[in-house]
């Protein structure tokens, strides 16, 4: 996906200006994604055939940056920083460059997680500190449960 491509390769580039935004991690592979589709799991804004952006929440793949999510919320489920009770382990959002600042992140949050009260309580993911979206995720609800030198770790309460 375009949109996520553009993203991931922000956050690996060593001199970008990240300002924007970025992704880290390993990106999906075009299976887990088609999983994750079959699933329901991932909500996209579009204009024809363009994706403008999506949302995804993801406990069902296996790759590298699942993992961490999971070795990191299982940390905070025995620090008692949150409660385990029907936690998704991981979610990710990106909207395209040219369509940021139109309140899309925040649709496409609430239209997701609508769809899954019933399945979840809670999202758990993870924010690099040096993304400067987090004012973003705040203000789509998403609560700081943690931080490192590295990474904000967060919840958004379904």
């Amino acid at each position: 996906m375009a949109v996520s491509s553009y993203w991931y390769a922000q956050g690996k580039e060593k001199s970008a200006d990240k300002q924007a935004g970025f992704l880290f991690g390993e990106a999906y592979t075009s299976e887990e994604l088609l999983n994750l589709i079959d699933k329901d799991c991932i909500c996209v804004a579009s204009d024809g055939s363009a994706i403008l952006g999506y949302f995804l929440f993801d406990n069902y793949t296996s790759n590298a940056t699942t993992k961490f999510y999971k070795q990191v919320l299982k940390g905070l489920v025995s620090n008692k920083k949150i409660t385990p009770n029907r936690v998704c382990v991981r979610a990710q959002v990106a909207v395209h460059p040219d369509h940021q600042n139109r309140g899309l992140s925040k649709r496409l949050t609430k239209f997701l997680s609508q769809q899954h009260k019933e399945k979840y309580d809670t999202i758990f993911s993870v924010v690099d500190r040096q993304n400067p979206k987090m004012q973003v995720h705040i203000s789509n609800n998403w609560k700081i449960v943690e931080q490192d030198e590295l990474y904000n770790y967060v919840l958004l309460e379904l």
